[in-house]
């Protein structure tokens, strides 16, 4: 099996860093009705997790099309999960919207 190159690793940790930012949000919304610290701190870790998610996502991109030469129909796989996050927060725009 060939080595995963870091940015391909990378890729793979900030689709799971998304996930989980959307993961602590769900989980401090039981809180909400106290209003106490733990849902104002949790609201606000999770959308620092999220929100740099989305920059890495963007950044990851970026050095995948410019490290390994990405030929858009051979590494598609990890093009699609870097921008994983994008995609998600832009479908979910699309859907609300309407």
């Amino acid at each position: 099996m060939k080595k995963m190159k870091t940015v391909q690793i990378f890729a793979i940790a900030v689709s799971i860093l998304f996930v989980v930012g959307h993961g602590v949000s769900k989980f401090v919304e039981q809180y909400r009705i106290d209003q106490n610290s733990l849902y104002a701190n949790g609201k606000l870790i999770s959308l620092l997790i999220v929100g740099g998610s989305i920059i890495l996502s963007i950044v990851n991109s970026i050095l995948l099309i410019r490290d390994l030469k990405i030929e858009i129909g051979k590494k598609i796989f990890w093009f699609a999960l870097s921008l994983f996050p994008i995609l998600v927060v832009i479908v979910c725009t699309i859907i609300n919207a309407c």
